[in-house]
């Protein structure tokens, strides 16, 4: 008699069976980069050799931007082939560009590095939180640069 009022119980729903649901949640870090504001360059011509002009004379200076990171994300400086803005150039001759790419830190792998226009540099950030991108070139010509106005962008990108 028993079993048949256990078996009628469940029947009639009385006694349920239990119920389970598994609740999945997934995601992921991933490396990530910001940069700050940045801080034009300022090119000034070589006062004893007016065929050099750039961010490594008196008064100029190189032009900035902090980045802030987390993980280990890859910074590239991407340079340009040559000026963005230029009064011509005929007469300086073949123009040469030597352009350099600096970190505040001391474990830069391209610090202090000549790097030749159409180039990209990479650092790979494997500790801390922040540094200081600092870029700058010096524009030879055969002959002196003319009278005018320069303008060149450097590119920055991190990921």
């Amino acid at each position: 008699m028993r079993n048949y009022l256990f078996t009628a119980a469940l029947l009639c729903g009385a006694i349920g069976t239990a119920q389970a649901a598994q609740l999945d949640m997934s995601g992921a870090i991933n490396n990530r980069c910001s940069f700050g504001t940045v801080t034009s360059g300022i090119m000034t011509v070589n006062e004893s050799d007016f065929s050099q002009f750039g961010t490594e004379n008196i008064g100029a200076q190189r032009a900035t931007v902090s980045v802030s990171y987390f993980g280990t994300p890859t910074l590239t400086i991407s340079t340009p082939a040559g000026f963005s803005n230029a009064p011509d150039l005929t007469d300086a001759g073949t123009v040469s560009f030597a352009h350099l790419a600096v970190l505040g830190t001391a474990d830069a792998a391209f610090e202090n590095t000549d790097i030749g226009p159409s180039t990209d540099v990479t650092h790979q950030f494997t500790s801390g939180s922040s540094d200081t991108v600092q870029v700058g070139v010096t524009a030879t010509g055969t002959n002196a640069l003319p009278v005018g106005n320069y303008e060149m962008v450097t590119e920055a990108t991190c990921i």
